[in-house]
């Protein structure tokens, strides 16, 4: 793949003017300070409860003040000069716009994660984008009975193949302007993460390309024909992992973070004989301990939680909305990590003044009980989104989110040989 970037960084630099920098407040500061409140998190003597956001570039795509030139999604996949520019203009915007305990400001270096909203393990085997006007991307279902068939008797699919094969050309290129000294705004640009070296999990891609309704069809009318899918799609996704791995110089991690939002649609029970033993190879294949896992699933997936502690060892929960956050931290005990906050619905639509007061109630809720606590916006924050009400969630935290100063430690007993000095 050839990458024009002078047209990248001339697609960059013209977003600039409506997506660049504007708020004006103290980078250094707000750095030190997230810093600080990441190494007191991971000591375990946190001093506040510190505040992620979820998000990605369709925060510019779907705002039309942010994208004057009405850029659309098919343009940003198919074009790698597009998607690359629209990766840095995001970055600038959500450096100097949308706060929260990560670096902001001008960076030491760039770095890009390439993106794919959700639709690249279904594309790469074998589904077909849907654009629809302003939309995010959707991959419209395909397998049917007799193409289930063919994919369940054929080999597991390459894991370079069609559009994975695309993004590692684009990473490739994009580590060789790296090393050729690629730059924006007089900073190094590098490659960051990318989607398929993760996996959404077996559920949730198994309704992506057979249906919703037709795979729950599947677990219950024909269960063996499901678990056969399943298997399938686990093998080729840990295959898939490992060779991403082994692409982007990655080793395997200690943990793993995965998600499997589709699960919510099932009861405990059903998780537990149906999916849960997939879940077990993915960790078990794909992590090195095999302990202290992560796992994001949307909804109210609580009921789910003590069983993913107790089979899976999932000790971080990153969760969207409807969540009862001190109920579910009471449950899981002080150990757990819960990432959750204000539902996106409110951020979206509601005041800084409702924000701010959904803010305090959460924390309200949490802090008494869990040191273990992360507030986001539950869960990605959406397009139009004012930034304003970013600010007030942040402030927010910053305000209520301090804990109280833990009791000094008690001063060492005198030694009893020696003779006590009166006080005067």
């Amino acid at each position: 793949m050839t990458v024009d970037f002078d047209r990248v960084l001339g697609f960059a630099e013209q977003g600039l003017s409506w997506a660049g920098p504007a708020p004006s407040f103290d980078a250094a500061a707000h750095n030190a300070e997230q810093a600080d409140v990441w190494a007191s998190f991971q000591a375990r003597r946190p001093f506040r409860v510190p505040m992620i956001l979820g998000f990605n570039c369709r925060v510019l795509l779907q705002d039309p003040v942010l994208n004057p030139e009405h850029v659309s999604f098919r343009e940003y996949f198919a074009d790698p000069q597009v998607l690359l520019g629209t990766l840095l203009r995001f970055a600038t915007y959500s450096r100097f716009h949308l706060p929260s305990d990560r670096e902001m400001g001008w960076p030491d270096q760039w770095t890009l994660d390439l993106a794919l909203m959700n639709t690249y393990e279904a594309e790469w085997l074998g589904g077909t984008l849907a654009y629809r006007e302003n939309e995010v991307p959707d991959l419209l279902p395909f397998l049917d009975d007799a193409r289930c068939r063919s994919m369940l008797d054929g080999p597991v699919p390459d894991p370079f193949s069609g559009p994975a094969g695309r993004i590692a050309e684009l990473a490739d290129a994009l580590r060789t302007a790296e090393r050729d000294g690629l730059s924006f705004q007089g900073r190094p640009v590098r490659l960051g993460s990318v989607p398929y070296a993760g996996t959404d999990g077996p559920m949730t891609l198994a309704c992506a390309i057979r249906g919703v309704e037709a795979f729950c069809l599947d677990l219950a009318e024909n269960p063996v024909f499901a678990q056969a899918l399943l298997s399938f799609l686990t093998d080729a996704t840990i295959r898939r992992i490992r060779a991403w791995r082994t692409f982007l110089g990655q080793t395997a991690p200690e943990h793993l973070s995965f998600a499997d939002d589709s699960i919510v649609l099932l009861s405990l029970e059903d998780y537990e004989h149906h999916i849960l033993p997939h879940h077990r190879r993915l960790v078990r294949e794909l992590s090195v301990s095999g302990t202290d896992n992560a796992i994001h699933l949307c909804g109210d997936a609580s009921r789910f939680f003590p069983t993913l502690v107790r089979e899976l060892s999932v000790h971080a929960f990153d969760t969207g909305f409807p969540i009862r956050h001190g109920e579910v931290l009471r449950t899981l005990g002080p150990n757990a990590t819960l990432s959750g906050g204000v539902p996106v619905t409110l951020l979206q639509h509601g005041s800084p003044a409702q924000v701010e007061a959904e803010t305090k109630r959460i924390l309200e809720d949490v802090m008494p009980v869990s040191h273990r606590f992360i507030l986001r916006e539950a869960n990605n924050l959406p397009p139009r989104t004012p930034p304003g009400n970013v600010g007030a969630m942040y402030d927010a935290v910053r305000r209520f989110g301090r804990y109280p100063p833990e009791p000094a430690d008690p001063p060492e007993p005198a030694d009893p040989a020696a003779p006590s000095v009166p006080g005067r």
